[in-house]
């Protein structure tokens, strides 16, 4: 009974490395980040620096008096939305935070009523994480 337990066992392994393995050799990789494309990365740009505003209210809101934590609260959700951005238009995360830098290096037009903060507040953690 324990030899058979562990050809199953076995057999399942294979099996799982065999479509891991297959499913890799058929996947595309994203766009080089470099290649970007020049409309891709203004809409990106746009996309993103639209969700600021709101996301920064929202930080504030959570962390009153604390802007450390109100700008790592807006990182983490605009680090989720550039992930998400990236897998649904597939291309590469660095492809979308390089397009975000040159955006407001460069300064790219943004929508009317957008405005980008491009500084960062001194690090400051908060004492006690919820």
């Amino acid at each position: 009974m324990r030899v058979v337990r562990g050809l199953v066992a076995s057999g399942l392994f294979g099996a799982a490395l065999v479509v891991a393995v297959l499913r890799t050799l058929h996947s595309k990789p994203p766009h080089d980040g470099a290649l970007l494309p020049d409309d891709v990365a203004h809409d990106a740009f746009l996309e993103t620096t639209d969700r600021e505003a709101d996301e920064r209210r929202e930080g504030a809101f959570r962390f009153q008096g604390s802007l450390w934590s109100q700008e790592d609260d807006f990182f983490a959700k605009e680090t989720a939305f550039v992930k998400s951005w990236a897998g649904a238009h597939r291309v590469s995360v660095g492809a979308i935070l390089f397009a975000l830098d040159r955006g407001m290096r460069e300064k790219w037009p943004t929508r009317p009523g957008v405005v980008i903060t491009a500084k960062v507040v001194p690090c400051r953690p908060r004492l006690a994480y919820h």
